[in-house]
């Protein structure tokens, strides 16, 4: 594969999964990496690096590859065994890529925050999955600190561990940001934090939000269902995943909010 990588002329595509690579190989891959000048999408999954060294030489060819604009490195412990900093080197070196996917990658806060720090300085990149990983209210925070100055267009943080803290954090920096799809699905977030996520997002970009797998009390779907409803008539309305049965307590809302109407005194003034 390395071979054909580096010479096959057209090809646009390649998946490598569930390899342990000695340090041989990876240089050949390395240099294929460097070399190839029509691969747009690569896919490293359950990948194995003999040693640091290794994974140093892979993600420094990713780092100077000029064409490859979606990259799945997933599922290969980067986070606990090598550290983040040379992929996090490839966010804010190389500025083709406009997709990377790093989930399921043990990352913790440490390593989100210099993921953080690396979206700053990248124009280019406009979706992120960091899924299935090890971040907590310290590491959303970092990440919420980027997203003014980000390119992204879409953040996935799905199945973390993200509390209150992290998600009021990322619910302040919703209306500078340029998101369109964020995912918090499966976290630890409680009512604070979704009261916050609900009231940026009657005023932000995010046309798509996703929260599956939270057990959610009814003070948090209807603050979440209100915000649905106050962007119904703009350009950009807001459809919420992941919630059960969430038309059923939009509807609610709705009649709520109606009869609130309703119910409030009308004033007339005299001349």
């Amino acid at each position: 594969f390395a071979d054909t990588l580096g010479k096959a002329a057209g090809l646009t595509s390649l998946s490598l999964n569930q390899y342990e690579f000695n340090h041989e190989e990876v240089v050949i891959i390395a240099n294929a990496i460097k070399t190839n000048m029509t691969l747009t999408t690569l896919e490293l999954t359950k990948i194995q690096f003999c040693d640091r060294h290794s994974h140093l030489t892979i993600t420094e060819a990713l780092s100077l590859n000029t064409t490859i604009r979606s990259l799945y490195f997933t599922m290969s412990n980067i986070g606990m065994v090598y550290g983040i900093s040379p992929v996090a080197n490839i966010i804010r070196q190389n500025h083709t890529l406009t997709t990377i996917n790093l989930s399921a990658n043990n990352i913790t806060d440490t390593e989100a925050s210099a993921i953080g720090d690396a979206l700053k300085t990248n124009p280019t990149l406009t979706t992120i999955n960091l899924s299935a990983n090890n971040i907590t209210d310290q590491g959303a925070i970092a990440l919420a600190a980027a997203l003014e100055k980000s390119s992204l267009h879409t953040l996935e943080l799905r199945g973390n561990n993200i509390g209150n803290a992290g998600a009021s954090a990322l619910a302040a920096a919703l209306e500078k940001s340029r998101l369109h799809t964020l995912d918090l699905g499966i976290n630890n977030i409680g009512y604070a934090g979704e009261s916050a996520l609900a009231a940026a997002l009657e005023k932000s970009s995010v046309t798509t939000f996703k929260y599956e797998g939270h057990f959610i009390d009814e003070r948090g779907i209807t603050a979440l269902a209100k915000a649905v409803i106050a962007r119904e008539k703009s350009l950009d309305p807001l459809t919420i995943l992941g919630i059960c049965n969430f038309e059923s307590h939009l509807k609610r809302a709705k009649e709520m909010l109606r009869d609130e109407a309703v119910c409030l005194p009308s004033f007339t003034g005299s001349s």
